[in-house]
């Protein structure tokens, strides 16, 4: 094996290596790694991050998966939607329930309450969906 060769297989670990701790598969060193292992220093945290060991296999398989793209979670409309949807049932919900609870000298807390309770439930399962429908379309877009 020649110098160039080994050269251009140093690189290409150091690729794979960076590729693994940006997509979160690395683990923190307390101690300063060895030269020859590929490290990225943190100044913030004055932390060296090392790639996991993974087998090739096991490399490709990440790579498969892939990461999600930000752009692609926030594109989905119908999930957006939904979510505005929860948001607006949790604060009808709320006024709803201080309105109809309201006799002419009195509140009925016991309405009140489950007023509350009812468009909790409500926004929380519309929360629900709108998470697995961003979920599903990430999974679909792959």
């Amino acid at each position: 094996m020649s110098v160039e060769n080994k050269s251009v297989e140093q690189i290409m670990e150091e690729r794979r290596d960076h590729k693994l701790i940006s997509l979160g598969y690395y683990k923190k060193d307390y101690i300063k790694p060895d030269a020859q292992d590929y490290f990225i220093f943190d100044e913030e945290t004055g932390q060296y991050y090392s790639a996991l060991p993974v087998t090739d296999e096991q490399f490709n398989k990440i790579m498969a998966i892939g990461n999600p793209s930000p752009k692609q979670s926030q594109n989905n409309a119908i999930s957006f939607l939904i979510k505005v949807i929860a948001i607006i049932i949790f604060v009808i919900g709320f006024i709803i329930g201080i309105l109809f609870a309201k006799d002419r000298y009195s509140y009925n807390y016991v309405l009140m309450m489950s007023i509350w309770a009812g468009s909790f439930v409500l926004g929380t399962l519309m929360l629900g969906v709108a998470e697995i429908i961003k979920l599903l379309s990430l999974l679909l877009s792959k």
